[in-house]
């Protein structure tokens, strides 16, 4: 395996990863938020708990709100383990997760389609690299 391959790959894997990173922010993060919405609970009197917003079983919600490094944090605010979002960041929260977004199974079919890509590149960036080689 020469380093173009490992370039190409490293990039097609990339973009999966990628891919599946989306699926998460839309689904796990973006129900609550959708949830936290249907709630209506954009001030701390209005704010809603996990159970309320019926989102208590997410383990990965649970650990995306411990976190201050994910998508979450900038729009959702905790006061005294109840959750809302603020008229200012309101707009903001819709904009990015009021669409639910792709399924699993398109996310899937979508990792599968780049790596087929992946793998026509790998068979073929290589003639195309000779080529011009060449040519000039």
């Amino acid at each position: 395996m020469n380093y173009l391959d490992i370039v190409l790959w490293s990039l097609g894997i990339g973009m999966c990863l990628c891919n599946f990173y989306i699926y998460y922010n839309r689904i796990i993060l973006g129900g609550f938020i959708r949830s936290l919405i249907g709630h209506e609970a954009f001030s701390p009197e209005a704010a809603a708990s996990l159970p309320e917003a019926g989102c208590d079983k997410s383990i990965f919600l649970k650990k995306a709100l411990k976190s201050k490094s994910n998508t979450i944090y900038g729009v959702v605010t905790e006061c005294d383990g109840k959750y809302y979002i603020s008229e200012e960041k309101r707009n903001k929260a819709e904009k990015m997760f009021v669409k639910k977004g792709t399924s699993l199974w398109m996310t899937i079919v979508a990792c599968i389609g780049i790596l087929a890509v992946t793998y026509a590149a790998t068979l073929i960036v290589p003639y195309i690299v000779e080529a011009t080689k060449n040519v000039f």
